[in-house]
């Protein structure tokens, strides 16, 4: 790959839906670091893309409550990425990594295409 490509596909894209229930994992068998794309397709509904490298750590995820914050000394056990409603994002993980998709209330389509991104 050259420094003007920005994305590289790796993979054919995937949709996801993400709801307020348990969300299921996928599998991205990537190996090293790779990267992907995550769209949020809806116009309405905030989503979160939880990971991890196991399917029952992305199962056991859910959305933060902003009310009620951990305390400082807890740490998250769960992985989350923010999806607000409509956007594009790039995301960068490292070897084979379990994905679900998860919102507060509604569904929501993300779609996931893996791949690299470029660079000098």
């Amino acid at each position: 790959m050259d420094a003007g490509t920005a994305f590289k596909p790796a993979g054919p894209t995937v949709a996801i839906l993400g709801s307020n229930a348990a969300p299921s994992a996928f599998y991205m068998n990537m190996t090293g670091d790779w990267a992907l794309i995550a769209f949020n397709r809806s116009t309405t509904v905030d989503a979160y893309l939880a990971y991890g490298p196991t399917s029952a750590a992305v199962a056991s995820a859910s959305v933060p409550l902003v009310s009620a914050p951990a305390p400082a000394d807890t740490p998250n056990p769960q992985n989350l990425l923010a999806l607000p409603r409509g956007t594009i994002q790039t995301f960068t993980f490292s070897g084979p990594t379990f994905l679900g998709g998860i919102t507060a209330t509604g569904n929501a389509t993300i779609d996931i295409t893996p791949g690299a991104l470029g660079g000098v």
